[in-house]
């Protein structure tokens, strides 16, 4: 596992255009950051038992044709959302937990 703390992104993954990315993330602690966890591009990689915490804004944000496997990940005490999902992007979720996490919706 790893311990990641950031006054950015905890962790990006962005596939180059025109390319798939499959990275393995699992058992790292992450956090405090602005955003814990943010996936991007064409990335289908695997994010697994990891524990994201006290984030500014979303714990873990997916955009633009991101398509990974959130796998028993708990996401807690991040000031925004737990997690948000746009422009295209869609998760496999299993066993996710989500807790004490703030709105929605981010202002």
């Amino acid at each position: 596992g790893c311990n990641i703390s950031s006054c950015g992104i905890g962790i990006l993954t962005d596939a180059p255009l025109n390319t798939l990315s499959n990275p393995l993330i699992s058992d790292c602690r992450i956090g405090p950051a602005w955003q814990g966890l943010v996936i991007a591009g064409r990335c289908r990689g695997t994010f697994e038992r990891c524990v994201v915490s006290d984030c500014r804004s979303a714990g873990i944000r997916l955009r633009n044709d991101a398509r990974p496997l959130l796998r028993g990940n708990l996401v807690v005490g991040c000031q925004g959302p737990g997690m948000v999902v746009w422009n295209r992007a869609e998760a496999q979720m299993e066993d996710n937990v989500f807790l004490d996490n703030g709105p929605s919706e981010e202002a």
